[in-house]
């Protein structure tokens, strides 16, 4: 049975079933201004897509930003991130807390004590941000592909997560950002941080 339809064909796509049953819910204003970075893997930095990519394409921009650092002083938000350190040398972005590698359970507490998870762009088709909104975590959903005569066309966008374009959520649920749109990238933590969603 269909659940939907994406440019005019029928969605039979399965979406996770997810169990809040053991899961901690913190209302809203209760959280701390904190964005958790959907990211295992501090390579998913250097690897595209990736949200916050220069025009230059330098890889040097990635990691040495100073978006995350600007952002945690102007907005008073807090970035967290749980990522093993498999690139060599590579170190988080300025501006993001790097917390210990966390189980399942410390994890999906993690996740539920923020405000929103941020998506880098990789990796796309995982349960994670849906665990988010289903705990009352927006979820920004970086857009790496999208018609350059027609950009907001979403039919001709891809992104992280097309799941959550299929079902039509939109601010304050998700959050889509054109990658290399730095500009909106802080403008949707910002909107987030401030904006709470049911479960």
């Amino acid at each position: 049975m269909a659940v939907g339809s994406w440019k005019g064909e029928p969605l039979h796509r399965l979406f996770p079933r997810i169990d809040l049953s053991q899961d901690a819910i913190y209302p809203f204003f209760d959280r701390p201004r904190q964005a958790y970075i959907f990211a295992k893997y501090l390579r998913l930095f250097l690897e595209e897509p990736y949200i916050l990519r220069s025009d230059s394409g330098a890889v040097e921009d990635r990691v040495e930003t100073d978006v995350f650092s600007k952002l945690s002083e102007d907005a008073n938000v807090t970035f967290l991130a749980s990522m093993a350190h498999n690139a060599e040398g590579l170190s988080p972005p300025k501006g993001i807390v790097q917390l210990p590698r966390l189980g399942r359970t410390e994890f999906r507490e993690a996740l539920a004590n923020n405000r929103v998870v941020v998506g880098l762009g990789n990796p796309a088709l995982s349960p994670t941000p849906w665990e988010a909104l289903c705990m009352g975590v927006p979820f920004i959903n970086p857009v790496f592909d999208w018609d350059r005569d027609h950009p907001e066309d979403r039919t001709k966008w891809n992104a992280q997560q097309n799941g959550v374009m299929y079902l039509c959520l939109d601010e304050p649920h998700v959050y889509h950002v054109k990658c290399g749109d730095r500009a909106g990238f802080e403008q949707a933590v910002r909107k987030a941080m401030d904006s709470p969603i049911d479960r």
